[in-house]
């Protein structure tokens, strides 16, 4: 038990390396809360929409930040309760693809979101940004 403890605090301190993404691929799909969201086209679209000076993007984009936020923290939790080392592994590499998606989407964010978010939406982008910059 004390392996799988001492492991289960390894993948947990990983998850707050900037660096553990590298190679990791955006997911294509992800289910959340039974709604399948087209990760990767999503990105895309807002990237997109950014480089046009399209209207809504940054709404859309803060939208998806709480929801990835919401996905790597359910992951967490499944890191904490993994009763072997499988799960351990399994919990892990679900918490790695919406991490680097959220690196992706703040990237689109950073110095541009403030204008149009709601004040709830700022705060909690904020303490969301400063999460990823002490990533990197």
């Amino acid at each position: 038990m004390k392996d799988l403890d001492l492991k289960r605090e390894i993948y947990l301190k990983r998850l707050e390396d900037p660096f553990v993404t590298l190679g990791i691929l955006i997911p294509s799909k992800v289910v959340h809360r039974g709604r399948e969201i087209r990760l990767r086209e999503e990105i895309a679209s807002l990237r997109r929409e950014a480089l046009e000076g399209a209207e809504g993007w940054r709404g859309r984009a803060v939208k998806l930040l709480k929801l990835l936020k919401e996905m790597e923290e359910r992951a967490v939790k499944r890191i904490e309760a993994a009763e072997d080392e499988e799960g351990l592994e399994e919990a892990f590499r679900e918490a790695l693809g919406p991490l680097r998606a959220a690196q992706e989407v703040t990237a689109l964010l950073e110095g541009e979101v403030y204008e149009e978010a709601e004040e709830e939406d700022v705060e909690d982008l904020k303490r969301w940004m400063e999460y990823i910059r002490k990533l990197k």
